[in-house]
């Protein structure tokens, strides 16, 4: 997977971002950058990204395994093992922009 940067202004969830779950191993590296004041937590689901009418509003989120991405409200990165279909961030609070970056790495078998 190449690189990919999103970014979220103001109290919102940013577009799901599908990863390869094929992958294996399957490790994604992210890297949140809050705006100044934001507070945000990156999530996960295993919903079908891809299905006709999928609506990520109503869709099952969960937070991360890696506790530093939970609640960030500094700059940090953490390796993601976590199964899932997508990844997204959720700015829980500030008016600001906010910023995560997904690399995902593996092997193809």
């Amino acid at each position: 997977m190449r690189p990919v940067t999103i970014s979220v202004t103001g109290v919102a969830a940013s577009v799901p971002v599908p990863v390869d779950q094929y992958q294996n191993p399957t490790d994604i590296g992210i890297e949140v950058i809050p705006g100044a004041g934001a507070t945000v937590t990156v999530q996960y689901t295993l919903d079908d990204v891809f299905a006709v009418g999928y609506n990520p509003a109503t869709g099952n989120w969960f937070s991360v395994s890696a506790a530093a991405l939970v609640g960030a409200v500094a700059a940090v990165a953490a390796k993601i093992t976590d199964k899932a279909t997508a990844f997204r961030m959720n700015q829980t609070v500030g008016a600001t922009t906010s910023t995560m970056r997904l690399v995902q790495s593996g092997v193809m078998g």
